[in-house]
């Protein structure tokens, strides 16, 4: 399993903040890299956008998924409303933090999101299977 941390988001695009879409030929390259060293069961964690959502986009049969958690300080209602087509579910405009639970015996992954009380506000498993790249010619 492998998990890449960035200080802003991976996978949004045009949502008015700091993230990766812009600098597409870098993000690109990112996942070119993935693919080349077959970086199977790899995921991201993001924050600084102060809400939470998981994003996930589908790269040459690859889902990437982004987990984005922030923050148990403060949050940002409005920023939460911001568009991103790679949103899985809702976003969480309130204070949380990301909880990522392994199953090692069912090979499945669990990103959940938690309130200040330990409260699960969404979560999403993923197969290990899923993460996983496709041969190519």
């Amino acid at each position: 399993l492998r998990i890449i941390a960035s200080s802003i988001q991976v996978l949004a695009e045009d949502k008015g903040m700091e993230n990766w879409g812009h600098v597409p030929h870098e993000r690109k390259r990112l996942f070119q890299l993935l693919r080349q060293h077959k970086a199977h069961h790899t995921f991201f964690l993001s924050g600084d956008v102060h809400f939470a959502e998981l994003s996930q986009m589908i790269v040459d049969d690859y889902p990437i998924y982004d987990m984005t958690s922030s923050g148990m300080s403060h949050s940002a209602p409005g920023w939460a409303k911001a568009t991103n087509p790679y949103r899985i579910g809702d976003a969480h405009p309130v204070l949380n933090a990301g909880l990522i639970e392994i199953d090692w015996k069912a090979k499945q992954l669990g990103l959940s999101f938690i309130d200040p009380k330990g409260n699960k506000l969404s979560s999403h498993r993923i197969d290990f299977a899923e993460l996983t790249f496709k041969e190519t010619d």
